[in-house]
């Protein structure tokens, strides 16, 4: 019952924060939901959970006490060095690291390696060029990248799918 709300939770404040972007929610109540959920759901220390918990402050503010974990529970659906060094290029952004070593090791990720399907290959690439757009300040380039991203995983179900849509929303959510 708990997985089944916590599923419900997640997509009810991720399509929220995706519908401000669009301009259908105002922030505030959007602000509310994402912070419901974050209080209720957020505590799993996995590249996952991190990358959403990354996600909801960058959506609703720093709360107070937040860190990130120093260790990590070992993902099962999305490990691999692909999409953890991808996932390292978003934090970097999302924690406002101006390092220039941030954007030389995303673009030195190399995709196919990951051990994935093509289809997933496919989304991770798109993944990569949208946050290398967002390190770069591309900001059209980059919801272009991402929303390709996303179409991809909706359409095929790569597993990187949910932590796409989860980096798009806290990328945009504030850019209007």
């Amino acid at each position: 019952m708990t997985d089944e709300r916590q599923s419900i939770a997640e997509s009810n404040a991720l399509m929220a924060a995706i519908s401000a972007i669009e301009g259908s929610r105002e922030k505030d109540e959007v602000i509310a939901t994402v912070r419901n959920y974050r209080e209720a759901f957020c505590h799993v220390p996995t590249i996952e959970g991190v990358l959403i918990r990354t996600a909801l402050w960058v959506i609703c503010g720093r709360p107070e006490g937040f860190v990130l974990p120093a260790k990590m529970v070992k993902d099962r659906s999305l490990e691999g060095e692909v999409f953890l060094a991808l996932a390292n290029g978003w934090l970097g952004w999302a924690l406002l690291d101006k390092s220039p070593s941030v954007l030389r090791r995303l673009i030195a990720v190399d995709v196919d390696s990951d051990e994935g399907s093509t289809l997933h290959k496919m989304a991770l690439s798109e993944w990569k060029l949208a946050i290398q757009a967002l390190i770069e300040k591309n900001t059209e380039e980059s919801q272009r990248r991402f929303r390709r991203a996303m179409k991809i995983g909706a359409e095929y179900g790569t597993p990187s799918n949910p932590i796409v849509h989860w980096t798009f929303a806290a990328s945009f959510f504030h850019a209007k």
